[in-house]
């Protein structure tokens, strides 16, 4: 009884995670933490060339659509939201879990994202902007505080780079929305597409993301994360991985 004990407290949590080897259910938490990041990368590389061309942009009595002093607030006001959802963060998946921080906050970006699609003007673009920054801003930190609390120590390091290699992909994948996407069909779809990809990842994070063990161990949910933990060492003892 008091090794069970032992087994699903905080530290007896932790150490059971950190012997862990490798496994598929690894590689699948990364792909899936790592969509976070990389709508992240997108929506970064979109916002400036959208600007650009709502510079030049008139409505039917010849008003522009943007001016540049709107421009500079545009862009401004996604990093201000950036950084008051990383402000956040900490104290949200701390509080809700890793899991759920990272469904609320991708939500938020993915709804503002249609959101902005539809905007009448400059000022309400602006403010779509700030909470899918504010989203993005919380989602981020949240992902990769799961990703390490799932990881074992020894390869914990080599996952945060390939982290930030998939993010890397989504400044490629935007500049092609930039030269493609934009000229040919227009800034509102670039956003529609962005929505789009953050729902997959949304959903995706839903049905397959585990709350991470050491949170719901923190939290006083031992028998759960207990239950987590076990199903994955019996995993990893029927293929055979030491």
């Amino acid at each position: 009884m008091a090794s069970d004990a032992l087994n699903s407290s905080y530290h007896g949590i932790a150490a059971r995670l950190d012997r862990l080897p490798i496994t598929g259910f690894h590689k699948k938490i990364l792909w899936l933490l790592a969509g976070i990041t990389f709508c992240d990368s997108v929506d970064m590389a979109v916002g400036g060339p959208i600007g650009m061309v709502l510079q030049s942009t008139y409505d039917a009595a010849g008003n522009q659509w943007m001016t540049l002093e709107q421009f500079a607030l545009f862009n401004s006001i996604t990093m201000i939201g950036y950084l008051i959802g990383g402000l956040m963060a900490g104290a949200l998946s701390d509080g809700i879990g890793r899991k759920k921080a990272v469904l609320i906050c991708g939500s938020i970006f993915t709804a503002f994202c249609f959101v902005a699609a539809g905007s009448p003007d400059a000022t309400f673009l602006t403010g779509c902007r700030f909470f899918m920054g504010l989203g993005l801003g919380a989602a981020f930190p949240a992902g990769y505080s799961a990703l390490t609390e799932f990881t074992p120590p020894t390869k914990r390091g080599k996952y945060q780079s390939y982290v930030g290699l998939i993010a890397n992909c989504g400044t490629l994948v935007a500049s092609a929305m930039n030269m493609i996407v934009l000229p040919m069909l227009g800034w509102r779809p670039v956003f529609v597409i962005c929505g789009i990809v953050g729902a997959v990842v949304v959903i995706l994070c839903f049905t397959f993301l585990e709350e991470s063990p050491r949170w719901l161990a923190m939290k006083g949910h031992n028998a759960e994360a207990d239950k987590i933990v076990s199903r994955l060492e019996e995993k990893t003892s029927a293929k055979g991985v030491n």
